[in-house]
């Protein structure tokens, strides 16, 4: 299913705005483009936003699949940060992606969850530390994608009228400066 959505897109989240540039559109977790959370006001912000984020890309589904990774420079699997399982414990080896230059391997990792799930919200955190990249939040549909980043969020829609319609709906969260933007 993800060949006939995305083509020979790799599923590793720092990709898709680069493979994807017409369908992507980058958010900001906190006022001001600020990169990083430095309270609990920060946190909630952040976390505030990625969930609105998350609720209009999924109006009303249930479940979302959630892709976390591991690296290495072997295409056997290796298992995840000792942080990242801990998080976000419920996932099974989907696949294994080499870098363009076949040196180094991306090991996906998949599982289906509850949105509301508080593993979610425990990745979100994980990611905004900087304790985990390269995560992506899908529908089963796989009609839009969602790559959280410490700072921010990358979304990659099927519908480019979709895309507009969210980054205008949330404009104020675009970065500041032009990186982003339409």
């Amino acid at each position: 299913m993800w060949t006939e959505q995305w083509g020979d897109q790799r599923p590793v989240g720092y990709l898709l705005r680069s493979g994807q540039h017409e369908h992507w559109i980058r958010f900001h977790s906190l006022p001001d483009s600020r990169g990083i959370a430095k309270s609990d006001a920060d946190m909630q912000e952040l976390l505030s936003r990625h969930r609105t984020l998350l609720a209009s890309l999924s109006k009303g589904v249930e479940f979302v699949w959630v892709l976390t990774v591991a690296w290495s420079d072997t295409p056997r699997a290796v298992q995840r940060t000792k942080k990242l399982r801990r998080a976000f414990p419920t996932a099974d080896h989907w696949t294994s992606v080499p870098d363009s230059e076949g040196e180094s391997w991306t090991h996906v990792y998949v599982a289906r969850v509850r949105i509301d799930s508080p593993s979610v919200d425990a990745l979100l955190r994980l990611v905004a530390a900087d304790g985990a990249g390269d995560v992506i939040l899908t529908a089963d549909d796989l009609e839009w994608l969602y790559h959280p980043y410490y700072a921010g969020g990358d979304v990659i829609l099927r519908d480019r009228v979709q895309r507009d319609l969210l980054a205008n709906d949330y404009a104020e969260w675009l970065p500041q400066g032009g990186a982003g933007h339409l």
